[in-house]
């Protein structure tokens, strides 16, 4: 199962690459993908 896809205007798909961050208490967490499209989709000029 994918989640997040992101699909181009011209059809291409977006590759999606997780990045893994360790955490202080030993632990590792995926970090969440952040686009410029995600804070300009809410913004109203």
């Amino acid at each position: 199962m994918v989640f997040g896809m992101h699909a181009f205007h011209d059809g291409r798909l977006e590759e999606v690459v997780l990045r893994h961050l360790d955490a202080e208490d030993g632990q590792t967490v995926i970090a969440k993908d952040i686009r410029l499209s995600d804070f300009l989709e809410n913004m109203h000029i």
